[in-house]
């Protein structure tokens, strides 16, 4: 069995808050709410919400150089 090591460890802790975070502040949920959150659940809204977020920024993009 692999172990991690202890900097690996964290690293990943932080990303995992910052993942959750950032979910929290896009769907204005709590961290017990999103944390409660089915994972596949979980990894579809957060793929939902960067591709809307892109393509708000595309339009916008395109309003901006019409």
């Amino acid at each position: 069995m692999h172990c991690m090591k202890p900097e690996d460890i964290i690293k990943y802790k932080n990303e995992i808050n910052e993942t959750i975070y950032a979910c929290m502040e896009m769907s204005n949920q709590s961290y017990i709410e999103v944390c409660n959150m089915p994972f596949k659940r979980f990894q579809d809204y957060m793929s939902w919400k960067v591709k809307l977020q892109e393509e708000t920024n595309q339009k916008i993009q395109e309003e901006i150089n019409k």
